[in-house]
């Protein structure tokens, strides 16, 4: 995915017939690495509709699987994290569990990324 966002990066944004993106379809099947990826290319493609009006993260959430913010903490994706910390709107998601009961706090000191610790600490 990452050679193909290097040359084509404007393949983020592209919707298909149901108005659903790459990341709609990241989301909806549970591909984490690949979710990340796409919203790192361009955070603002999570605020795109499909045909229904739902966002990603809402095929994250009906799928009980972790959301962006759950992701961006285990990779260690510190600028994800501050960036979403600065959402009015992701507000809801700092402590929300995933599916095992996991904030993205206990995710990011499980995989021992202090610098987004830090960071999660202070919100």
């Amino acid at each position: 995915m990452s050679l193909i966002l290097k040359f084509k990066p404007k393949l983020v944004r592209v919707q298909d017939e149901r108005k659903r993106t790459p990341l709609h379809y990241a989301a909806a099947l549970g591909h984490q690495r690949m979710g990340e990826e796409l919203f790192t290319e361009d955070p603002m493609v999570a605020y795109i509709k499909d045909d229904k009006k739902k966002i990603p993260l809402h095929l994250v959430a009906e799928n009980g699987q972790r959301n962006i913010f759950h992701l961006a903490a285990m990779n260690g994706n510190v600028d994800v994290v501050e960036y979403i910390l600065n959402l009015v709107e992701m507000e809801d998601l700092v402590n929300s569990p995933d599916a095992d009961g996991n904030t993205p706090l206990h995710l990011a000191a499980t995989n021992y990324y202090s610098d987004v610790v830090t960071v999660l600490s202070k919100k």
